[in-house]
């Protein structure tokens, strides 16, 4: 579902697609130096 950034939040790929409220995403992310690298969405469900 496209959506936009609510204000203040920046997108940094303009690919980037935001998903409707009450879904919950699962995520798989490598750590790196002060933050979270490389998520990938593994699983998307209603909550």
């Amino acid at each position: 579902m496209p959506g936009r950034a609510r204000k203040g939040i920046p997108i940094k790929k303009p690919n980037a697609q935001w998903i409707k409220p009450g879904l919950v995403g699962h995520i798989s992310f490598l750590k790196g130096e002060g933050g979270l690298r490389h998520a990938t969405l593994t699983d998307v469900r209603e909550d």
